[in-house]
């Protein structure tokens, strides 16, 4: 029985941080402050312990001043089109332990060749029902969300927006935010993030 690959350690995510850190001279302490994460997380994604969020990625990647795609890359390719085939995608999915940080969703990146973007396009399942707080997040940038199936919760400090399937959202993602999936069917949305360079 052949087996199975783990997405995750193909991507190389916490490898990837670490040497482009070692690169730069960086210590743990200072990325971990530039990326607004503890170092403990920090050396966690670096060694493949946990899988970074979206978000914690988006902020990394500002710190280590690469664009968020560069962490979903294999081999950089120079082309101005990318089609990644539906075999090809690399699932981000991070286990829930007891104790630990509840995630909200899983996801897949839909352009992780393609270098030099603006868009970082993924397609996310969200988990359902999570009777645990979940940290809002926030990034510099923008977000839109187009739900494909399911229903969702969106949540900010000041309300709770539900969307259902057909729905889109657009929202600066500098706003703390968080989502949870509701109802019977683990959601499943389009999401595009886009973040400013410097």
């Amino acid at each position: 029985m052949e087996e199975e690959k783990d997405p995750i350690k193909e991507l190389r995510l916490g490898q990837k941080i670490k040497g482009l850190r070692s690169s730069m001279r960086l210590s743990l302490k200072e990325v971990a402050e530039k990326a607004g994460l503890t170092e403990p997380v920090l050396s966690q994604i670096e060694n493949d312990i946990v899988p970074p969020t979206i978000a914690a990625l988006a902020r990394i990647g500002r710190a280590l001043k690469v664009e968020l795609g560069y962490f979903f890359q294999k081999e950089p390719l120079g082309g101005e089109i990318e089609v990644v085939r539906r075999d090809e995608r690399k699932i981000v999915r991070r286990q829930r332990t007891l104790g630990s940080t509840p995630l909200s969703y899983s996801y897949q990146s839909l352009a992780y060749r393609k270098t030099c973007r603006n868009m970082q396009p993924f397609l996310i399942e969200f988990d359902l029902d999570i009777q645990e707080e979940i940290p809002s997040l926030s990034h510099e940038g923008e977000e839109f969300l187009y739900l494909l199936e399911g229903e969702l919760e969106f949540r900010t400090e000041k309300e709770g927006i539900i969307l259902h399937e057909g729905d889109s959202l657009y929202f600066d993602s500098q706003i703390s935010h968080a989502f949870y999936g509701r109802g019977k069917k683990k959601p499943r949305a389009i999401v595009v993030i886009f973040t400013p360079r410097d």
